[in-house]
């Protein structure tokens, strides 16, 4: 304790912590600038079990780009095992982020495979996909598009993509709070 109240009470302490912040803060900007340059569709996965053997399954896609829409984008789904048997596939949208199949196309899908087709999927539109299936709980899937896309399951790279902005600006309010504490304190 002794320790840490030495370190606080050091003169070059406020410095150290700004540079530290500045340091996180460029990282944040420099892997935020490497990844706004990618084709990214983040998706993610929910699951719930239902009743015995009955899962619903929600997956997620995003366009978490402001500047770029995707075209053409076929996602096809495999549940794995020849017993499994899809229900119910049912998208779920904003009327504004894509076109797409209609929902009576997707109902007649049944059995252990399905596809779904987005015509354009817009900067920061979504779509889920909600599957109620028999069977084990996981449903691979594939994709293809009219351009090179990269799907990305949700990380730190696109949760910093998605709020760069409010990351940068709390790490600035931070080193202000200690600077001026600092300085309060003399």
């Amino acid at each position: 304790m002794k320790k840490i109240i030495e370190i606080l009470s050091n003169d070059k302490f406020p410095f150290i912590i700004t540079l530290i912040f500045g340091i996180i803060g460029w990282g944040i900007v420099h892997i935020v600038d490497r990844t706004i340059k990618l084709p990214i569709i983040e998706y993610s996965i929910s699951e719930k079990k239902i009743s015995d053997n009955i899962y619903d399954l929600i997956y997620t896609f995003n366009n978490i780009k402001y500047d770029k829409k995707f075209e053409n984008v076929k996602i096809y789904g495999n549940a794995n095992n020849n017993s499994d048997s899809i229900i119910i596939i049912q998208p779920i949208f904003d009327e504004d982020s894509h076109t797409g199949n209609d929902v009576t196309d997707l109902a007649t899908k049944l059995g252990g495979t399905f596809s779904y087709y987005f015509h354009q999927l817009q900067p920061k539109g979504k779509v889920a996909l909600h599957i109620r299936k028999y069977g084990s709980k996981i449903i691979s899937f594939r994709y293809s598009a009219k351009t090179p896309i990269l799907m990305m399951n949700s990380s730190i790279q696109t949760i910093l993509l998605k709020n760069e902005s409010a990351t940068i600006i709390t790490l600035i309010i931070f080193c202000v709070a200690v600077i001026s504490i600092y300085l309060i304190r003399l």
